[in-house]
């Protein structure tokens, strides 16, 4: 029995390489959704059959021959039509993941983030902090030039963040004005320092609307991340730490 999930057992003659090169590869938002692909090429030599069911082409006749073709065609277009949806839904998981006009993830991405530092530090022994970021003047400023203008201190906002993260770290917008950064490998005075400086670089860089700079405002709470906690207690405690450092 011919696998059809099997890539490699009946891959179409002449398939075009699909590996791409070495590099930072565009994210699935900035290519779209994967394109229905072509109908494979068709099989027309017996040789195919007699390679991958190992029927030996001299025990077949002509009529086996093309019915045991036309099912391997099949066969490779069913496959192709499996490779296509595994892409689709690899990019709608990716689409989940990303806020639709910030450049981090959405709530829902942040949350899969916590678990997966959560677990790597658990695994490894070592200690991941949260960091809940506040940016104080977006209402205001929603209610005073408008909802594109509190978008676009949004994207300034969470431009700076990112910039001043690493690789390792994840950012992500949980609602109305606030962001959540889970710091790799950053135990409580680290994550101190750095949410220190990151409220500090939002702080000091105006936001440009129209020609006029506005200032924001950013106010942060910690918690370093323990083992058993789960995603929706970490950013609730994380909260209710910025709560304390305002009184």
């Amino acid at each position: 029995m011919v696998d059809v999930d099997n890539v490699s057992a009946i891959s179409p003659i002449n398939a075009a390489d699909t590996k791409g090169g070495q590099g930072q590869a565009p994210s699935q938002q900035d290519r779209g959704p994967p394109q229905k692909p072509p109908r494979p090429p068709r099989r027309e030599s017996i040789s195919d059959v007699a390679f991958i069911m190992g029927i030996p082409a001299a025990e077949m006749t002509p009529k086996v021959q093309e019915a045991l073709t036309d099912i391997l065609n099949e066969f490779d277009h069913q496959r192709q039509q499996l490779e296509h949806l595994r892409a689709h839904v690899a990019y709608l998981e990716e689409a989940a993941d990303s806020h639709s006009f910030l450049p981090v993830n959405s709530r829902r991405g942040l949350m899969r983030e916590l678990s997966r530092h959560q677990l790597i530090a658990e695994r490894a022994e070592t200690v991941n902090s949260f960091v809940y970021i506040r940016i104080r003047a977006i209402d205001a400023i929603g209610d005073e030039l408008g909802h594109l203008a509190a978008e676009e201190a949004l994207r300034h906002a969470a431009a700076i963040l990112r910039q001043g993260l690493r690789a390792s770290d994840a950012i992500g917008y949980l609602d109305g004005n606030v962001f959540g950064i889970v710091l790799d490998l950053a135990d409580s005075e680290t994550a101190f320092a750095k949410a220190l400086d990151l409220t500090a670089a939002i702080e000091r860089q105006p936001f440009s609307w129209r020609g006029a700079g506005l200032e924001l405002e950013a106010a942060f709470g910690l918690h370093a991340i323990a083992a058993g906690d789960s995603p929706e207690e970490i950013v609730d405690v994380a909260n209710r730490d910025l709560l304390a450092r305002r009184k």
